[in-house]
């Protein structure tokens, strides 16, 4: 396994972070990593978005949601097309009150096949592309 792990605190309340982050439908407002997001936020709900990785052109995927506690975590699970067991991940927000605000910690988990390709380049890409996601959300959440 290979995971990316991003953080930084936003100075607006969980609740406050968790109304903009399942917002799914103004992601276009405020970011350009995750410019369509079509889901809901319940566990099992289908996921469907496009992903601009720092360098690259956008990237569909497919999911379910795999975490949804209002407040504290949203997340989803998605792997390839034709042998998801080979080739799957993680991705989720984790929700932490700090202070006045709000420790986000924003990660992914890659296994099998993925686990092997996130390596060198492209995990400082992904790393920057959620990093770069995380000032979006902070911008949002701190307006």
């Amino acid at each position: 396994m290979t995971s990316v792990r991003t953080s930084l605190t936003i100075a607006a309340p969980p609740e406050r972070v968790w109304r903009v982050l399942t917002d799914f439908p103004a992601y276009p407002e405020w970011n350009d990593v995750v410019r369509r997001l079509r889901t809901e936020a319940r566990v099992g709900a289908p996921v469907r978005f496009a992903i601009k990785l720092d360098g690259l052109p956008p990237i569909p995927f497919a999911a379910k949601v795999s975490r949804c506690e209002p407040g504290a975590s949203f997340g989803w699970r998605g792997g390839a097309p034709l042998f998801p067991s080979l080739a799957w991940a993680e991705h989720y927000f984790l929700l932490d009150p700090s202070g006045d605000g709000t420790l986000v910690d924003h990660r992914e988990d890659f296994h099998g096949a993925l686990g092997l390709l996130m390596r060198g380049a492209m995990l400082d890409r992904v790393t920057r592309t959620y990093d770069a996601f995380n000032r979006a959300l902070k911008a949002r959440a701190e307006q």
